[in-house]
């Protein structure tokens, strides 16, 4: 059988090396809510927020592009890892394709039709049908579309080379809001406060799912470990060898 065109390995990517370090001490990672644009036809837009940890399965020699605009410090999770722990690829729609918006209607067709105050098998059936279909859309993205980043906005940006994966907590998750208006999470304190409705989920990991640690260059190495050690985080000849850099992987590949 012929090499794969797609990696083994979940990377995840930060801006801030102590963030990568809490993600290492803490074991695990920590969903927060992403706010998302769906384009549509006829200037259908959708605006919503997911609660979700966010993978990207592309070979380190595409990093490059990646790391510019999602931080050069990171995390490779293993094939196994992912599977065990239900991460699903993103499903890419082109806007100019009817399968938004039909999804959409359907959405929208249902929840009218629901009378909340009815506890009737009818009114469970169709609540039911409702969140089946908002968990498809919780993994929807446009293949092409407007990008933005720090109020700036990228004309045409194509979304499907990033490869994405999403670990999306269960949309029967006790506690949580499956997924957000965006009014409701349009600033930074609104939005913490959904966050710490999920602060209770936990995707972990061990040594033995990591393949790749990532950093931006060798100089920061010796700081890293000793950060790593004063806060108590076993340093060994296997973690070591897990360690790559940013820089050398564009360099070289």
């Amino acid at each position: 059988m012929g090499k794969s065109l797609y990696p083994k390995t979940f990377l995840h990517f930060t801006k801030k090396i102590h963030a990568l370090e809490s993600i290492l001490i803490d074991g695990f990672f920590k969903p927060s809510y992403a706010r998302e644009r769906i384009y549509g036809r006829k200037g259908l837009i959708r605006y919503f927020g997911i609660p979700m940890v966010s993978f990207c399965n592309i070979r380190l020699s595409l990093l490059s592009e990646h790391t510019k605009k999602y931080g050069c410090y990171g995390i490779g999770l293993t094939q196994e890892w992912a599977a065990k722990n239900n991460l699903n690829p993103v499903l890419y729609m082109s806007k100019n394709s009817d399968t938004f918006e039909l999804l959409d209607e359907q959405l929208r067709i249902i929840i009218k039709g629901i009378d909340k105050n009815e506890q009737t098998v009818e009114t469970f059936t169709k609540m039911k049908n409702y969140i089946s279909l908002v968990n498809i859309l919780r993994y929807m993205k446009n293949h092409t579309g407007p990008l933005r980043r720090n109020n700036k906005k990228t004309v045409e940006y194509c979304f499907a080379d990033e490869m994405e994966w999403r670990y999306v907590p269960s949309i029967n998750e006790k506690g949580i809001i499956p997924i957000a208006l965006l009014k409701n999470i349009r600033d930074s304190i609104s939005k913490q406060e959904y966050n710490d409705k999920v602060e209770h989920i936990h995707l972990e990991f061990g040594i033995d799912d990591i393949r790749y640690i990532i950093l931006k260059d060798k100089n920061q190495l010796n700081h890293f470990i000793k950060r790593l050690r004063k806060r108590e985080y076993l340093i060994n000849d296997e973690f070591i060898s897990k360690i790559f850099f940013s820089n050398h992987i564009s360099e070289d590949l």
